[in-house]
């Protein structure tokens, strides 16, 4: 992240220079600079001008730099799963070394270079997949080497770290840029991303083992391109659902209520309100089954609470078509007022155990539902 947020308001000012010196003269730009106070008129519509024109070459940036990325980061994603976590951290890594490497090319030469071959920079970035490819696949690996025990306190740690760098690394470019040079700037963000590659290449484990890794490098060009793997990704997005169905499922605490339906607006039931309550009572009787001592509640929402404006419940059955909607308030419940919204420590296993087999009997009344409806 240091080198990243470093180079983020560098890449500006030198698409700013960059700007200045295709629409004016080098010397004129090279004063804008040096005249901190009392700037006259010129110089200042001279910055509004700048900054215009520049915002557009930014959006066009951002288009080549965001798109291709996504898909990079879906790709990368399933590779690592399958044969290596650090090629693809190391793969993003030289992508941010290209780009720079372009950036401090124009920064040398300066003038009577198409402000065109900044995009070359952007290129370089997405197609190696950039940040996107590397967060993913750093959340991948934790979720690889830690446990449940530790894994909250891990990506705390990388939350921490991610923070920590971006704001030095905001307050370190401004710096290096007064102090030095664009030139020196980059070359420092470079130095960051080779000791980035080195720390991946002899600190991080690979989760893989290596005698695997071997095996299956044999079919490089299988593993190259997995098209089908490609493809189940891509499916994810747009996979028809059964019977064209969706459900909508709302985790609230609290309240010890199963099964809030539409409508929350009025008194009114929903058409298929049997069926949100049958299901609801296979949820509820599922949970019961666990700890005797639970007993939700069933039924509308102006039923069973008040009338209520503005739920999701409500706009996912309305306005998104989605049939079955429901909100299903956790423990504790609404009489245990010295409790509250917080949950004990020592009552979430037993709470999420419960509630995972409630919900398994709840999705499958749902099906059941779906099903009759549609060879009904």
């Amino acid at each position: 992240m240091l080198a990243i947020y470093v180079n983020i308001p560098t890449d500006e000012a030198l698409l700013y220079r960059q700007v200045c010196y295709k629409l004016y003269n080098i010397s004129l730009c090279n004063s804008i600079n040096e005249i901190k106070t009392n700037k006259t008129y010129i110089y200042e519509n001279m910055e509004d001008i700048i900054q215009k024109y520049a915002s557009i070459y930014v959006m066009y940036f951002n288009f080549i730099y965001s798109i291709p990325s996504i898909f990079i980061a879906i790709i990368c994603g399933i590779w690592s799963d399958k044969y290596s976590h650090k090629i693809p951290m190391i793969f993003a890594s030289i992508g941010c070394i290209l780009s720079t490497i372009v950036n401090l090319f124009v920064s040398i030469i300066k003038y009577n270079l198409s402000l065109e071959i900044l995009f070359l920079s952007n290129l370089f970035l997405s197609l190696f997949g950039s940040t996107s490819t590397m967060f993913s696949i750093i959340y991948n690996y934790i979720s690889h080497i830690t446990t449940i025990e530790n894994r909250t306190q891990r990506i705390a740690i990388i939350e921490s770290c991610l923070m920590f760098g971006s704001t030095i690394g905001l307050i370190l470019s401004g710096i290096l840029i007064d102090l030095t040079n664009f030139q020196y700037c980059f070359l420092f963000i470079i130095f960051i991303h080779f000791i980035n590659i080195i720390y991946i290449i002899f600190y991080v484990k690979e989760v893989i083992h290596p005698n695997e890794n071997i095996k299956l490098y044999k079919n490089f060009y299988e593993i190259l391109f997995f098209c089908n793997d490609i493809k189940d990704s891509c499916r994810v997005l747009f996979k028809q659902r059964e019977v064209n169905q969706r459900r909508y499922l709302l985790l609230a605490l609290f309240g010890l209520l199963c099964s809030i339906t539409p409508y929350g607006y009025s008194n009114n039931d929903p058409p298929n309100y049997q069926q949100h309550v049958s299901a609801a009572q296979a949820g509820a009787n599922a949970i019961k089954g666990v700890n005797s001592k639970r007993t939700y509640e069933i039924g509308g929402i102006a039923d069973v609470l008040y009338i209520a404006t503005g739920s999701t419940v409500d706009w996912a059955y309305d306005d998104l078509k989605i049939p079955y909607s429901y909100t299903i308030e956790l423990p504790p419940s609404r009489t245990e007022s010295s409790v509250g919204f917080v949950l004990p420590p020592d009552q979430a296993p037993g709470v999420c155990h419960e509630t995972y087999v409630g919900m398994k009997a709840f999705l499958v009344e749902v099906k059941k539902g779906v099903t009759g409806a549609s060879t009904g």
